[in-house]
């Protein structure tokens, strides 16, 4: 069933020269006195409103549908809604010292050094650095 949308008034394009003149070329056309030029005048210019408010408030309903589409989607505090796409932290991630895939989720292994050449040692095993010590 077809919506029962109201339709657009349709003006010819030789209606359309009448209805674009200026009145001094209107009142040249018409004579200044003939009847029947005036009322054809008078309806052609009606016809032409007619046309431009149905324009305009086309645009304001387009406007309107326009601004409920983008309307602001107020869903309430949003606080903590990060953790809700974010269920855990990915199994493994490339590290770029070592070279390898390491398991994110796992404990960090610390060795505690017993003296600062241990330290040291240690420090170059994982950066890098002189095979001297």
């Amino acid at each position: 069933m077809r919506s029962k949308k109201p339709k657009r008034p349709i003006i010819s394009d030789n209606d359309l020269i009448f209805a674009t003149m200026s009145p001094k070329e209107a009142t040249a056309f018409t004579g200044g006195y003939d009847k029947e030029k005036i009322k054809f005048m008078r309806g052609v210019k009606n016809k032409l409103h007619a046309q431009e408010r149905f324009d305009a408030a086309r645009k304001v309903e387009e406007r309107k549908d326009a601004d409920a589409h983008y309307a602001k989607d107020d869903r309430g505090d949003s606080t903590g809604a990060f953790k809700n796409f974010v269920k855990e932290k990915p199994h493994y991630l490339y590290n770029p010292v070592t070279g390898a895939l390491d398991n994110v989720n796992a404990e960090p292994v610390v060795k505690k050094p017993t003296d600062i050449l241990d330290y040291i040692g240690q420090m170059q095993k994982i950066y890098g650095g002189d095979n001297n010590a």
